[in-house]
């Protein structure tokens, strides 16, 4: 019997498309459904027949488009078309004009959908007494599904209504009295224009970060998902949009923070993914490079939360949640005082992230994991007392790793446990030494990846002048490799035209020295 083939998993992208094709069905089995009805008696009627045959001709319309718009792929349909109102006019349309309008309704949305993303300049009877709406829709279409002419400059238009007056902002951007539906559509299409650092200072402009911190804090989930992935592709593009999230204080009121309360709790489980995913990028892009919204994060329970979807989460979510630790660890780096406050020996909080990254660090075959994980640890070499062995251990087997990324990230890091700058520089040294990172770190000196020579030569000459009476050092011939050091590394890192030959001294004088007492022996 031959062996059934597993089928390749979704997707989180395409199990979401699916459902949103789905729930799109489901909006419109009613409205099919009912046409189908009144097309149905309208064809038995034994009064009126003319205007009965009519009546069936316009629903039959109908009915073929709304079939047509069932099955017109998720990704080009944007629910901004969606309006209660086109819905409302099956049942309450006894006349044939607006039955007629009704048609001419679905045959724009269609048309707009099926015109190749382009811009339709066409006003369809539902915004009759409101252009501006169709105007809108027709460039959302054009910005979710448009050519990148058409992209562009539906971008441009839309951030130039934006300007014009309030009622568009309302319209264009997020507000709380519209439908969570409308809401989607609006963090869709900003989130296409948020691409570019001055759309993003635009949409900044137009006081647009307290309307996205109030719709991620009090909407519906859906709402809030797309909201999410839009803080985080403003943040990751305009410091200026980090700096007025901070404002809003949205790194408190972000739901990855309380997704295990109410209402969080009852989600089914793609959903709560989703939120968790989109969230998490938002913090990592919120933290990046900024230390205000990384002390921000750290003074919550963020911390914690982070190490818990670490330990428990893989695949996206838990990079993302990787990345957010990296970026808070790289502040404290440079930050003594939220080194002290956020990572302090005794603090929960510091120790579940340490024991975290080390767990990732140990048993992860995710290069990138292990990288994000060891460039964390680095950044917080110097919150760790001399007798902490337990990081040391794993980032030293690491030097050996086959991985030469890998191994060259474990270098950089071990690099700031040794340089001078760490008040226990000599103590790291000779653990380092003793857990035996010497002889992996002759062969990394030789390694063909771009950053691994440059970490090892830094790493070897922090070992040779902190920790110089070593026969492992001697052994090893340290001294000579140093001196073999390719020249051209050298003027393209100038700092190692003086730590080198420093390195050189120190184990010189050791080896005297070290000769001498055998001799006199």
């Amino acid at each position: 019997m031959a062996a059934s083939i597993p089928k390749k998993p979704q997707s989180h992208k395409s199990r979401g498309i699916e459902l949103h094709q789905k729930r799109i069905g489901e909006a419109l089995s009613f409205p099919i459904l009912l046409s189908d009805q009144i097309a149905a008696t309208a064809k038995e009627a034994e009064s009126f027949k003319f205007e009965c045959s009519e009546v069936a001709k316009q629903v039959e319309r109908l009915r073929q488009m709304l079939r047509s718009a069932a099955q017109v792929p998720a990704a080009q349909r944007p629910p901004s078309c969606r309006d209660d109102r086109l819905r409302c006019r099956l049942p309450q349309a006894p006349r044939l004009a607006l039955l007629d309008s009704s048609a001419a309704d679905m045959k724009w949305i269609l048309s707009i959908l099926d015109g190749g993303g382009g811009i339709v300049l066409t006003l369809p009877p539902i915004a009759s007494n409101d252009p501006i709406i169709a105007w809108v829709w027709a460039l959302t279409v054009a910005l979710h599904v448009g050519q990148l002419q058409d992209k562009i400059e539906a971008a441009n238009e839309l951030a130039s209504l934006a300007k014009d007056n309030d009622r568009n902002k309302q319209i264009i951007l997020l507000n709380d009295r519209i439908s969570s539906e409308a809401q989607i559509a609006a963090a869709s299409s900003l989130l296409n224009l948020s691409n570019d650092r001055n759309r993003v200072q635009a949409i900044i402009e137009e006081h647009g970060a307290p309307i996205i911190a109030q719709i991620l804090e009090n909407s519906a989930v859906k709402a809030q998902i797309k909201v999410a992935s839009l803080v985080a592709e403003m943040a990751q593009n305009s410091p200026l949009a980090q700096k007025e999230f901070t404002r809003e204080n949205i790194n408190k009121e972000s739901p990855v923070l309380s997704l295990s309360s109410s209402p969080y709790s009852s989600l089914s489980a793609q959903m709560k993914l989703e939120l968790k995913t989109s969230c998490a990028k938002a913090l990592w892009m919120l933290a990046r490079g900024c230390g205000a919204n990384s002390r921000r994060i750290a003074e919550t329970k963020g911390l914690l939360y982070l190490a818990k979807l670490v330990e428990v989460e893989r695949g996206e979510l838990q990079m993302n949640c990787l990345m957010s630790l990296t970026e808070i660890t790289s502040a404290a780096e440079t930050n003594a005082d939220l080194r002290r406050t956020a990572f302090k020996t005794n603090s929960p909080a510091a120790k579940a992230v340490v024991d975290q990254l080390i767990r990732v660090v140990q048993e992860s075959d995710d290069p990138l994991l292990r990288v994000a994980s060891i460039r964390a640890v680095g950044c917080l070499a110097r919150t760790f007392p001399a007798r902490e062995t337990r990081v040391l251990g794993p980032l030293v087997a690491l030097l050996g790793q086959g991985d030469e990324a890998v191994a060259a990230e474990a270098a950089a890091a071990l690099g700031k446990f040794g340089c001078p700058d760490n008040f226990l520089c000599v103590q790291h040294c000779k653990t380092i030494i003793e857990f035996g990172g010497v002889p992996p770190l002759m062969r990394l000196l030789r390694s063909s990846n771009e950053k691994a020579p440059l970490h090892g030569v830094i790493l070897t000459c922090y070992l040779a002048i902190h920790a110089e009476k070593s026969d492992d050092l001697e052994r090893a011939g340290v001294a000579g490799a140093l001196e073999g050091i390719d020249r051209a590394l050298i003027l393209q890192h100038p700092e190692l035209k003086e730590l080198i030959p420093q390195a050189i001294y120190h184990l010189t004088v050791f080896h005297h020295s070290h000769s001498g007492m055998l001799t006199e022996r």
